[in-house]
């Protein structure tokens, strides 16, 4: 924070203006305007709130007795959605009315506003805002209105697709035991909010898991509770979302509570206040059912018989026709058509509260519980009727389990067939309104400890009300701190906040996790309270200064995962960035084995090499175990790395990790150091990995490819249609190794952004899909190949014979010969080996083959139309005149070595992301044929097949050959387009640039 900012922030000068955009409902606008009143109170001088309702809740609103502060004012936008007196009748249209009408009216009030946005609060459900924002530069809050409990479930609904918990018969497997939802306890499935998704309509579904999946552009997460109440799931949704977590609750009005009983005209407010003093401590049963949908009228008419046999005074708050009903409930009690619920709770008649379990309704009875010497209790009744008109009472059900199961300050009613009998609700409050009972004892109890979580969150000691109340004097720390760094990032956002313009997906979910909870939860201990919404600094004097030279700050640190496919990409990034931005330092960390590898080859001055301990297996048996391989450098690597960088002498302005790497992000967090992830293979195997969970969704994992491996897969953004063999290998397979790389995928979304190691132009459809879905900046600085070093002498590596091999190429005739290199690391059969040797000898075409250990063998059995070598510099190689085709494992770095060098591909995978890569050769580009058909099959493919491909490969006269060739050249001249002065690597490689300085 600078001075202006601390000016900012303490009202020396105006610069903060919030435009809050609520759902438009009572249960949605009602802690809107509590969260912007709280904001007011904290910076009264410093920060403008432009409320936006539509029309006709402006009416309701100006109506309101509650006086807003004068530092918020309210604006309104034409009504173009249903009345909110009708909404109830078709929830599904307004809801979809609200997502489709409501964003050009809100953009057009924008343009006529005249104070500069600093930023948006939108309710979460208001997806759209978050594409204004983006298109305004404007950072975008969210506010969950709901339980953080209900945001868990809904933001992890592809777990319970995962568990087929989803679609579900609620009648026959309604109490089955739900307990992998993160943060939350385990739970009946009938408890949990899917009911109104699982019998609504597939269009609300999408609606409501669309709001989910792109609350991840959104910069921060407001929530209604308070810290203490949600400890587990709050800490939760901080270790896994993205961004900054603030409760900033009970988002109720309790402050209101100095001021005089609200006088609204018709109601006879005073009335029933004069009644309710007239009553014994204790004695009275306050009921109310929300103020939207309700029950049906044979319940209500349950509900009034079951009062009136009770015997208990009541006082009930019924919107609409109230006559019947007070003569049904008899003279026991007081029906009245609206109420000051948070006062009539404080008042010290109240013994217990009937309520629909309201998230708001909720917050206000366990306030009051603190205001009072003697607390209250809550009844609840759990009506399952209620659970099929969705939405606004899409909470309801898990709010009861947490009132009743995890609280333990309530009770449920339930009735058979939906409907609660009279004589079960009059026996039930005759019981519950028994002080003297043991079990309302316990009960209070339990609320006496409730009690005094509250008083921490928001008092300390009694809670006290009067004009002269100071939040600075009231508000517990831990929420204090909460309130005050999100004030401090909202003033802060124009300065630091960089934009991300880019269109709003639809496809997004939640990532799934296959290893238990807690073991994920424990990669990412929360971070400390972020300083800004972009964790990445933005541009000032001495970032300016950095990028034109002038001083010397950035210091990157990059960490590979210890693989020759992984390392390579990772140092032909860093090299970019060397040659971009020579006053870079790059600080190169790879295990002692690994640095004896590559300490030879050469590295600009400002790349360093740095070394932790070899406590990984070698590389040289690496492909014995690799499921163990993995799993040592997902836990043996971090404290070793750790240690290292304590040693660093320069301050580290970012880390480069390989994605695989999932405990860097949590290294960075603990360091305040911002994180890119590198990812090392194509954008497509990217895209199907992040959408793994709709592979499940649609069953097509697990499979059986022997049934079904013809299937397609048309439903992966970005992706083409793909049949099931050729997506990655370990996706058809699943166990540990799987679970590790989906492990991976769901610490992505903790770094600040995402390099590709691809070229735009090669992969422009996922890319942009991976754009618009990514809560991040996506940069693809690719091809990450060593292409500029092809203007050096050729290396000569000892025992290499690397003159000889190029000697051998340059008496070649032109586009003649096949190169062949199966990859570094796991290699095929021996006896699939002697079938290629033996297929190239039958071919008759001259070869170049790279056999790594078993040269001489492979020389032996091919014969002398060619060439076996240990290692050549592949790129180079293929760079040839005379390279007229590459015999490919399909490896990311290989195929992008054959696009640069022009070169037609024979594809042959072995395993992981090398058969989609094929299918993109083959399939997409067109630029290859296919020699291996499926990863992993134990069939061989036989000498007389590789022998006849190869030849009509070969063949330059043929058509299909030269076709290919044509489109082969295309594709080359995109690549070089690319890498060109102005082209899109180094356009992104600027942007990437200015965003780690």
């Amino acid at each position: 924070m600078d001075s202006r900012n601390a000016d900012r922030i303490s009202g020396g000068i105006p610069g903060c203006h919030l435009v809050a955009m609520p759902y438009p409902g009572r249960g949605h606008i009602n802690p809107m305007m509590n969260v912007c009143k709280l904001l007011a109170s904290r910076v009264p001088a410093d920060i403008l709130i432009t409320f936006v309702v539509t029309e006709e809740w402006l009416g309701f609103i100006r109506s309101d007795p509650t006086p807003t502060p004068p530092n918020i004012r309210l604006r309104s936008i034409p009504n173009v959605i249903p009345s909110e007196l009708v909404r109830g009748v078709d929830i599904s249209g307004f809801f979809e009315a609200a997502m489709t009408k409501m964003e050009d009216p809100f953009e057009r009030l924008l343009d006529r506003l005249e104070a500069p946005v600093t930023a948006i609060v939108s309710d979460t459900v208001m997806v759209w805002a978050l594409a204004v924002g983006n298109r305004r530069n404007i950072p975008v809050v969210s506010l969950w209105t709901m339980s953080p409990s209900v945001f868990s479930v809904l933001y992890h609904f592809d777990l319970l697709v995962q568990n087929r918990h989803f679609p579900v018969d609620l009648l026959d497997k309604g109490d089955e035991r739900v307990d992998y939802i993160p943060g939350i306890s385990s739970t009946c499935l009938k408890d949990l909010p899917i009911k109104p998704v699982n019998d609504g309509s597939g269009q609300l579904k999408n609606r409501i898991l669309e709001a989910l999946s792109c609350v991840r552009k959104a910069q921060c997460l407001l929530l209604t509770s308070f810290y203490e109440i949600d400890t587990y799931v709050t800490d939760t949704l901080r270790a896994i979302l993205p961004f900054p977590v603030y409760p900033l609750g009970p988002a109720i009005p309790y402050s209101s509570l100095a001021e005089a009983p609200s006088i609204v005209t018709g109601h006879n407010v005073l009335d029933y206040f004069k009644w309710l003093d007239s009553q014994p401590r204790r004695s009275v049963m306050y009921i109310s059912l929300g103020s939207f949908l309700s029950v049906s009228s044979s319940q209500m008419d349950e509900i009034a018989a079951g009062l009136r046999g009770s015997g208990i005074p009541y006082l009930w708050s019924r919107r609409g026709e109230i006559s019947l009903l007070q003569e049904a409930c008899g003279e026991m009690g007081l029906v009245v058509p609206w109420c000051d619920q948070l006062r009539v709770l404080s008042h010290s008649s109240i013994g217990g509260f009937l309520t629909h379990c309201g998230w708001n309704s909720t917050l206000e009875e366990i306030l009051v519980q603190q205001q009072l010497e003697q607390q209250q209790f809550e009844l609840v009744q759990q009506y399952q009727l209620l659970l099929s008109h969705p939405v606004v009472l899409l909470a309801l059900a898990l709010q009861l389990k947490a009132i009743v199961d995890d609280w333990k300050v309530g009770w449920r009613v339930m009735g058979a067939e939906n409907l609660v009998k009279r004589e079960e609700i009059g026996s039930i409050v005759q019981r519950f309104m028994d002080l003297e009972r043991d079990e309302s004892k316990e009960m209070r109890s339990k609320a006496r400890e409730l009690q005094e979580t509250c008083q921490r969150a928001i008092g300390k000691g009694k809670f006290e009300v009067n004009l002269g109340f100071l939040w600075e004097n009231k508000i517990q720390r831990c929420r204090v701190v909460d309130l005050c760094v999100f004030i401090s990032t909202i003033l802060t956002a124009p300065l630091e906040v960089s934009s991300r313009a880019r269109p709003i997906s639809t496809q997004g979910r939640a990532l799934p996790s296959e290893l238990p909870y807690l073991r994920l939860y424990s990669v990412f201990p929360p971070p400390p309270p972020p300083r800004r919404f972009h964790p990445i600094p933005a541009m000032d004097s001495t970032r300016a200064d950095r990028i034109s030279g002038r001083i010397h700050g950035c210091h990157v640190v990059a960490m590979p995962y210890p693989g020759r496919g992984h390392i390579n990409p990772m140092m032909n990034v860093c090299k970019l960035l060397a040659s971009r931005l020579p006053h870079i330092l790059i600080t190169f960390v790879v295990t002692e084995e690994w640095l004896g590898f590559i300490r030879s080859d050469p590295t600009p001055p400002n790349i360093r090499l740095r070394s932790i301990p070899n406590v990984i297996p070698s590389e040289l048996v690496r492909g014995a175990d690799f499921p163990g391989f993995l799993e040592a450098t997902m836990t043996k690597m971090e404290d070793p790395f750790e240690r290292l960088l304590d040693r660093l002498e320069a301050p580290v302005t970012a880390i480069v990790a390989d994605t695989y790497l999932l405990w860097v992000p949590a290294v960075g967090n603990r360091r305040n150091i911002p994180v890119a992830s590198l990812w090392p293979m194509s954008p497509s195997v990217f895209s199907v990995f992040y959408h793994f969970d709709l592979l499940v969704q649609n069953q097509h994992f697990p499979v059986d490819l022997l049934d079904k491996g013809d299937g397609r897969v048309d439903y992966i953004p970005g992706i083409s249609s793909t049949c099931l063999t050729d997506l990655p290998s370990v996706l058809l397979y699943g166990g540990q190794l799987l679970n590790r790389v989906l492990e991976a995928f769901s610490c992505i979304r903790k770094v600040q952004c995402l390099l590709l190691t691809s070229f735009y132009e090669l992969d422009t459809h996922v890319i942009d899909s991976l754009r618009a879905i990514l809560p991040f900046t996506v940069y693809p600085l690719g091809p990450a190949i060593p292409y500029s070093s092809l203007g050096e002498a050729p290396s000569i590596v000892t025992g290499h014979n690397v003159l000889d091999y190029f000697k051998w190429l340059d008496s070649q005739p032109r586009r003649s010969v096949l190169y062949v290199s199966l990859g570094s690391f796991l290699s095929v059969s021996s006896s699939q080996m002697d079938e290629i040797a033996a297929g190239l000898r039958s071919s008759g075409v001259p070869y170049l083959w790279v056999g790594r250990g078993e040269t001489s063998r492979l020389q032996e059995a091919c014969g002398e139309m060619g060439l076996v070598v240990p290692w050549c510099d592949q790129l180079r190689v293929l760079s040839h005149p005379s390279i007229g085709g590459f015999l490919t494992h399909c490896g990311w770095n290989s195929t992008l070595e054959g696009v640069f060098a022009g070169v037609p591909m024979l594809t042959f995978p072995i395993f992981m992301d090398q058969a989609p890569n094929s299918k993109l050769i083959v399939d997409d580009w067109k630029v290859g044929w296919r020699v291996k058909t499926v990863v992993g099959a134990e069939t061989l493919v036989k000498r007389e097949e590789i022998a006849r491909i190869v030849k009509r490969f070969m063949d330059l006269e043929g058509d299909a050959s030269k076709e290919m060739r044509s489109r082969t050249r295309e594709l080359q001249e995109t690549c070089q387009r690319a890498i060109g002065k102005g082209g899109s690597l180094e356009t992104n490689l600027d942007a990437f640039i200015k965003d780690i300085l």
